[in-house]
Formats: structure tokens, C-alpha cells, sequence
């Protein structure tokens, strides 16, 4: 009868110097990962760049454009063909219109929209579903600029912007 299992040298099992060091290699490597993996979290990426984009175009679509009128919810431009231009939300949407014909979605998932006028132009303001919120200031030259079909008078007091997005 034999009270221990014999095992030959070349059968040796692991030492608990090498199971400890395996289990810390594994934990650094797990602890490590979960950051790396927040920041893969590609709907609020998707989200920030489709508003940014939605910015950008903004900001070209007035550039290009001969007149500018904002309200409080939507902005209205007339370009160089004389046809009117409208950027307002429609349902969950941000949408684009020509003569109020059509329906060019720009960015989905949207919750409110807000335009606010300044001297140099006007803040755009947009909440998402989930929460987020970003905003923009769109720059009008003066020349280009009405409120309700009445040209805006220039304010040589310049608006001062930090950054091109802000996020709440």
C-alpha cells in the first residue's frame, strides 16, 4: 500500500509561484480591458459625430446662403436661386426642406432643438434621446442676417466663442 501518488520528474505540477503569477497576468489583463472597452462605446461616438457633421453642413448651408431668419426651433434660409431653406426638428428628426417640399433627414434621435440668436450669428442647441447634448455657434455676417423678415442692425460688439463643440 502506498500512502503517496509517485510522479515521475517530467510530470510535475504547476507551483503556486506560477499559479499566482498566471492569476495576476490574467487580473492586469482584465482591469486593463475594461476601460478599453468603455471607450468603444460607439453610440455616443456615433452620436457626437453625426452632430458635429450636422454643424458643418449647418454652417456651409448659411455660408452659401443669400438670407438667414431664425426662430426659436428652426432656422430659414433663402439661397442664391431664391428658394426658401428650412432646418427644423420633425418628430425625432432634424430635417431639411426646400419651398417646404421634402424631407431630408440630417440627424436622428433628437429630442429638442433650441436656436438661439446672437449678435455675430446665432447658438444652435440639441438634445439626443439619450440625454446628450451638444451645441454649436453658427457664425451669419451681418449682411446676410433678418429676424422675422427684418434685417438685424450691426452691433460692432464682437461675440466671443471658445471651441467649435460644446457637450453638457
Amino acid at each position: 500500500m502506498r500512502p503517496y501518488v509517485f510522479l515521475p520528474d517530467h510530470h510535475k505540477g504547476f507551483t503556486m509561484m506560477e499559479t499566482l503569477i498566471s492569476l495576476f497576468i490574467f487580473l492586469l489583463i482584465v482591469s486593463l480591458s475594461a476601460p478599453l472597452l468603455r471607450l468603444l462605446d460607439s453610440a455616443s461616438y456615433n452620436q457626437e459625430l453625426a452632430a458635429n457633421q450636422l454643424f458643418q453642413y449647418i454652417q456651409m448651408e448659411v455660408t452659401q446662403s443669400q438670407r438667414v431668419t431664425t426662430t426659436p426651433t428652426s432656422i430659414l434660409l433663402t439661397d442664391v436661386n431664391d428658394r426658401m431653406i428650412s432646418i427644423e426638428k420633425y418628430g425625432n428628426i432634424i430635417r431639411r426642406q426646400v419651398n417646404s417640399t421634402g424631407h431630408e433627414p440630417l440627424l436622428k434621435g433628437v429630442e429638442e432643438v433650441l436656436v438661439d440668436d446672437h449678435i455675430n450669428g446665432f447658438i444652435m442647441k440639441v438634445r439626443m434621446k439619450e440625454n446628450e447634448r451638444y451645441s454649436k455657434f453658427i457664425f451669419v455676417p451681418p449682411h446676410k442676417r433678418t429676424r422675422t423678415g427684418i434685417p438685424f442692425s450691426f452691433n460692432p460688439i464682437p461675440f466671443v466663442h471658445h471651441g467649435n463643440i460644446a457637450y453638457h
